[in-house]
């Protein structure tokens, strides 16, 4: 940073900005500090991290979006956390719960993740009725 005549503050200041510019990759680095205000050079210090928080959360609800295009997939993860949930909450032997999440995998995949709220009531009698 050109500035040997300058307080430590404005060079520090300039540096800073210099830095943030360079690490954000909004300049490359090869561009000059605006100003010798340390306070305009601050607030373009702010900017650009509110600028890039911002750009980052674009990017990570873009992802999210695109992630769960997959709707089938996603709703039987949904079902499956539900039914984990209730098989936890009825505290289920370890084999029963095994059985049934497999009866409940092999039901998605065979009807093309197509599950019903009536979707306790399809179990086989023998895994009904060790559930009883």
């Amino acid at each position: 940073i050109d500035c040997e005549e300058c307080p430590q503050t404005i060079f520090f200041t300039r540096s800073l900005y210099f830095l943030m510019q360079t690490i954000f990759t909004i300049g490359y680095g090869d561009s000059v500090v605006p100003s010798k205000s340390s306070v305009e050079m601050a607030l373009g210090c702010v900017f650009m991290v509110f600028g890039v928080v911002a750009y980052a959360m674009t990017i990570a609800n873009m992802t999210s979006v695109l992630a769960n295009l997959d709707v089938v997939n996603m709703q039987f993860r949904h079902e499956m956390d539900t039914v984990s949930h209730w098989m936890a909450f009825r505290s289920l032997p370890i084999q029963l719960k095994q059985q049934i999440s497999t009866f409940f995998s092999y039901l998605s995949r065979s009807q093309h993740g197509v599950l019903d709220e009536k979707l306790l009531g399809e179990l086989p009698p023998r895994l009904r009725t060790e559930l009883a």
